[in-house]
């Protein structure tokens, strides 16, 4: 029953020989090691049945001969003996090492969690669900087509069935259990186990068509917002015949732009982008330009920033061929071995949100040692100026990530480095259909009055995520682009560049069309790396004001046009960075506050 796992394995190309780890299915590095491990557990098997032949072999040559009746017989029977003796021993390991390896194979959840990627990229890519059960992916309107060396059993192909239906999409429930039905009698499965087939096929077109006559083809109802799906007509000849399927039309599509979506159109733009349909009006895209970026520093005029603009307001752009090679096989080097399944708070819902594995990667541990310094309870180590230190004082942890901080920094004049303006670089790998659905990247403290004390401290001081840096590490072969529903807006992965954009409005309330995700990963592996950039270091380029007022682009006001620098720009400097640790920061602010 791992043929889910398998069926996409064929198509990424990064194998490791380690045991896989839980929840593997979100993660294709992991899924690389499932594939290894696979095939060397299957020789484990093998090599177990012929020294168990072996063994038989020699027992039934000893009892044929039948030489334990006599002494001299005995004595001629002395190397058999020792060669079932060898055998035993050597039995012994194998099914040791086998019973450790059965720990490590897929559960029932690690199924769950693959069936649910799998419908994902059926769901998202509109695959033809035969073609897809067998290992075809055939991309509609003369797309690219993708062939794996595996298919779906007709267990499989029910199992997606009932994963359909459990999700509320009803018209695809059917699509599986007819491929079921359709593959079982190809196979010539047994009458009763195809009569199984045959009722689950016809309990689900009744509640298919059950659900389409009392509440509609579509929607979204409940405390938790669940979405259903069918086709518009019912499949039952009586029911159709009813007056208000007579004139039933396909409606067009038309996008809806605004910064709340229902779950049903949420997940019909997002879909619809990842598809690669274009949603943005042209009469928008006219104004989106590409710039070198220098931001009127002669250093980097020798090798500008190339910022392709995506959006203009909100601000998304990407920046072009900035991380290099090497930097990015470090990142993914060092993630490998510390990935975890990723989480996210969340309601129930019918969708899942996250399919990836994550790991965190740190510029600076903490503070020099000095045994002059005042150590705080938080263990940081402080001079006699204060609750605050400067670079020269941290401990170094990675110098590749510090070099890429100080990059970004250099072309968003944002202090980004962790305790000094920015969270550790989250690292994930995406897995079967992965999927990090249409979220918003802010806590929205503002929002939020009663924060606990954990959370008051992280506000008070590093404030919420005002901007966010995501670099992509890998190319995708299909699929995996970062979309925004509420503006139209998707951005292609592409090893090397990075997507850049504000959060936050300038009052520090939530910019609600950023809400955005990770289309389902189709065939390869993606690797990303995201940097969360908080607003308090930046608080004198950026003041909180009463406004709803957005940041404008990073080629706006930054002297781009010549003249006198003024504004934000002015106000960044390298020399300024400083770091501290938010809870000794919030401890102190404490201990002086009034109220």
């Amino acid at each position: 029953r791992m043929i889910f796992s398998f069926i996409l394995v064929g198509w990424c190309g990064l194998i490791w020989a380690e045991p896989p780890d839980n929840n593997m299915f979100s993660s294709i590095s992991e899924m690389s090691k499932l594939a290894t491990f696979e095939k060397d557990y299957t020789k484990k098997l093998t090599d177990l049945v012929k020294i168990i032949e072996n063994k038989v072999e020699v027992l039934e040559k000893i009892m044929i001969f039948k030489m334990f009746r006599s002494k001299d017989h005995f004595n001629s029977t002395i190397d058999p003996i020792k060669r079932v003796l060898n055998i035993s021993e050597e039995e012994k390991g194998l099914r040791q090492q086998i019973q450790e390896g059965f720990k490590t194979l897929p559960n029932q959840a690690e199924l769950e969690g693959a069936g649910n990627g799998l419908f994902l990229l059926q769901e998202t890519y509109k695959l033809n669900v035969t073609l897809f059960s067998d290992g075809i992916c055939q991309l509609p309107q003369g797309g690219p087509s993708f062939t794996s060396d595996e298919a779906l059993l007709p267990e499989d192909t029910e199992y997606m069935s009932k994963i359909a239906f459990n999700r509320g999409f009803y018209d695809r429930a059917v699509d599986w259990a007819k491929v079921s039905v359709m593959k079982a009698k190809k196979e010539g499965t047994p009458k009763e186990r195809l009569k199984t087939l045959k009722s689950l096929l016809s309990t689900t077109v009744k509640h298919h068509d059950k659900v389409l006559d009392q509440k509609g083809p579509s929607g979204s109802s409940g405390h938790d917002d669940s979405i259903w799906r069918t086709n518009l007509l019912p499949f039952d000849e009586k029911i159709r015949k009813k007056k208000k399927y007579k004139k039933v039309r396909k409606e067009k599509f038309i996008p809806i732009f605004k910064e709340l979506h229902t779950s049903s159109q949420t997940w019909e733009h997002f879909n619809r982008l990842c598809a690669g349909e274009k949603l943005m009006s042209s009469e928008k895209e006219k104004d989106l330009k590409c710039y070198y970026l220098t931001q009127n520093d002669p250093f980097i005029r020798l090798g500008p920033f190339k910022l392709d603009v995506q959006h203009t307001k909100p601000f998304i752009a990407v920046f072009r061929h900035l991380l290099y090679d090497e930097e990015m096989d470090h990142y993914k080097a060092y993630a490998r071995d510390k990935l975890h399944r990723s989480s996210v708070q969340t309601k129930k819902s019918t969708v899942v949100t996250r399919t990836s594995k994550q790991t965190w990667l740190d510029e600076f541990r903490e503070p020099l040692k000095n045994q002059s310094n005042v150590i705080s309870k938080n263990g940081w180590n402080y001079d006699d100026s204060g609750y605050y230190t400067k670079r020269k004082n941290m401990e170094v942890f990675d110098q590749v990530a510090l070099r890429i901080s100080d990059r970004i920094s250099l072309a968003t004049r944002l202090y980004i480095a962790h305790h000094a303006g920015g969270e550790p670089y989250q690292i994930a790998n995406y897995g079967i259909g992965g999927v990090y659905n249409a979220h918003p990247d802010p806590f929205s403290f503002h929002a939020k009055p009663d924060l606990p004390e954990d959370k008051m401290a992280d506000s008070v001081g590093r404030g919420d995520r005002m901007a966010t840096f995501m670099g992509y590490l890998s190319d995708v072969q299909l699929g995996g682009a970062t979309v925004f529903p509420n503006l139209g807006v998707s951005i292609a992965p592409e090893k090397g560049s990075a997507a850049f954009w504000w959060n936050l409005f300038s009052n520090g309330m939530l910019d609600s069309f950023t809400v955005h995700g990770g289309c389902p990963v189709l065939v390869g592996s993606k690797w990303i790396t995201n940097k969360w950039i908080r607003w308090k270091a930046q608080e004198q380029s950026y003041p909180c004001d009463a406004g709803w007022v957005r940041h404008p682009g990073l080629h706006e006001n930054s002297c781009e046009g010549g003249g006198r620098c003024t504004g934000r720009v002015d106000r960044w400097r390298k020399e300024f960075e400083t770091f501290y640790n938010t809870f000794d920061y919030y401890d102190h602010l404490k201990t002086i506050s009034t109220e």
